[in-house]
């Protein structure tokens, strides 16, 4: 069952938990209220061609578009890194104008205070029945290039050509990026292997997925996977901080 933990924002979704008549109370959000719900490093991600740093950015941007969120409901959270008070979840946003979105944040908690490191969110409806065994089909490809030590290959075939790499700033795009970021995949004793936590259907061409790595590194991982023109789906987005 899908938990509820936001009613009624007006012109963009809050970052922290809120009581439903506090927020019904508010008429209008500032740029200041919205920025402070985000670390001086953040990163949104609007569109794929729209990549907001920054929380200054992101506040900008959420005025300019001027969307009211009746409801906010949690999908899915999982603690990412305790030492460093990082957390992943999936939201489901509806808005006022009855159409609905949904959202991947990272979480990060610094003295008490919990603000998003990174968030992305994308329209959601479904036109027909997606089967998730694809993405299936293409994880076990990326494991199987991967622990081959392909990376020029496991990149080409498995991520887009505007694909995003959010691990550490400044922000690495686009496949000759990544092809360098992921050069120490090339060693002879690199593994891993991908385990889904939650594969999340967005809509006919986008899905979220958070799970955990085995191997030589032990942490948890974010995908969002893209289906291409060529019928495809490929990663248009990947972090593991």
């Amino acid at each position: 069952m899908k938990k509820t933990i936001l009613l009624l924002v007006p012109l963009l979704l809050l970052g922290s938990i809120c009581k439903a008549q506090d927020v019904a109370s508010k008429t209008q959000i500032s740029k200041g209220d919205i920025a402070s719900q985000y670390t001086s490093i953040a990163v949104a991600i609007a569109h794929p061609d729209t990549i907001l740093n920054g929380p200054d950015a992101i506040s900008t941007y959420f005025v300019s578009k001027g969307r009211e969120y009746s409801t906010i409901e949690q999908i899915f959270e999982v603690q990412a890194n305790e030492a460093r008070g990082l957390s992943y979840a999936i939201n489901q946003i509806n808005l006022t104008n009855n159409t609905t979105e949904k959202q991947l944040v990272i979480w990060k908690k610094e003295k008490d205070q919990r603000r998003k490191e990174f968030e992305y969110w994308q329209s959601s409806f479904i036109q027909s029945a997606l089967d998730t065994a694809e993405i299936s089909i293409r994880r076990a490809r990326w494991m199987e290039l991967c622990n081959a030590h392909q990376v020029e290959e496991l990149v080409s075939d498995l991520y887009t050509e505007n694909t995003l790499y959010f691990n550490h700033r400044p922000l690495v795009q686009g496949r000759d990026a990544l092809i360098g970021e992921y050069g120490y995949m090339n060693y002879e004793n690199y593994s891993l292997q991908l385990n889904p936590l939650i594969v999340e259907v967005v809509n006919d061409s986008t899905v979220f997925e958070i799970g955990q790595c085995q191997g030589s590194y032990g942490g948890k991982y974010i995908l969002i996977w893209k289906k291409e023109d060529d019928g495809e789906w490929r990663i248009f987005i990947d972090s593991n901080i």
